[in-house]
């Protein structure tokens, strides 16, 4: 009986750590995702804007959203 209490905290310990280890690494691939799909997404938001340089509020409210979806993708991604 009292092996199989020792094993259980045992594999209790390592299951917490096997979840803990998970997270981390769906967070990674999340983050990773959201990098490769964010930065060419926005850069397609981004080019018409500035080679048509349209001046409409709606079209600079769109072209600021991109830009600082930008910025945070490569400040807080790497």
């Amino acid at each position: 009986m009292e092996g199989n209490s020792s094993q259980e905290n045992i594999s209790s310990e390592n299951l917490g750590s096997l979840v803990l280890v998970l997270i981390k690494i769906a967070l990674a691939a999340f983050i990773g995702i959201a990098f490769v799909l964010g930065i060419p997404g926005n850069y397609f938001v981004i080019l018409p804007h500035v080679i048509l340089e349209r001046k409409t509020r709606t079209g600079l409210m769109v072209f600021h959203l991109a830009a600082c979806d930008v910025i945070s993708l490569v400040a807080c991604a790497p």
